[in-house]
């Protein structure tokens, strides 16, 4: 469905067009929109590190049950660790987002979740930096028609098949985004 507020739980889907490379075939997760600026967390760019939950240490290998990928959240403040995560309840240390989503960069909250939450039952990921923009930025980007809007909701970070959401994205506003993008992907 597409959105045409940029609000916090907006997905926020780049062009099917050579851009900023730093955004292409991206989708990103607005978790602030104010009149500070905007704040996202880009949701389908991996990285080929792990980190630990219970130390917060990070590694270039997968090791035990509670190393998790890590994802470059975007450009900004790329030694800064966050996490997005489900929840019923309303967790110290947390911004909610959007009902039943959350965000914190809190080792505490961490700790917090670890203790109520079996590992395969917490929805959690993790990311190093953030997307940002300065006071009307962004919005002025989107009424260039650089990024395309679309409504997230709690499941949004977590695609059963990572590398195909921005194309599942485009596709979710208009077909013919999706062949756009296709075509994109195939040029390169």
């Amino acid at each position: 469905m597409k959105s045409e507020i940029i609000q916090a739980g907006t997905l926020l889907i780049s062009q099917p067009e050579p851009g900023d490379p730093r955004f292409e075939t991206s989708v990103s997760l607005i978790c602030d929109h104010d009149k500070e600026g905007s704040f996202a967390l880009t949701l389908n760019k991996p990285t080929e590190l792990f980190i630990n939950i219970e130390d917060f240490s990070i590694s270039d290998s997968y090791s035990n049950k509670s190393d998790y990928p890590l994802w470059l959240g975007g450009p900004v403040q790329i030694d800064q660790c966050f996490f997005l995560f489900q929840s019923n309840h309303t967790i110290e240390n947390a911004e909610e987002i959007i009902p039943g989503l959350f965000l914190s960069s809190s080792q505490e909250t961490l700790k917090q979740l670890l203790h109520s939450h079996e590992y395969t039952e917490l929805k959690i990921k993790f990311f190093i930096g953030y997307a940002g923009w300065s006071f009307y930025q962004l919005d002025c980007e989107v009424s260039y028609g650089w990024w395309l809007l679309a409504e997230g909701n709690k499941n949004s970070p977590f695609p059963s098949i990572p590398s195909k959401q921005w194309l599942n994205s485009l596709k979710s506003i208009d077909e013919n985004l999706f062949i756009k993008g296709q075509s994109f992907l195939d040029s390169q």
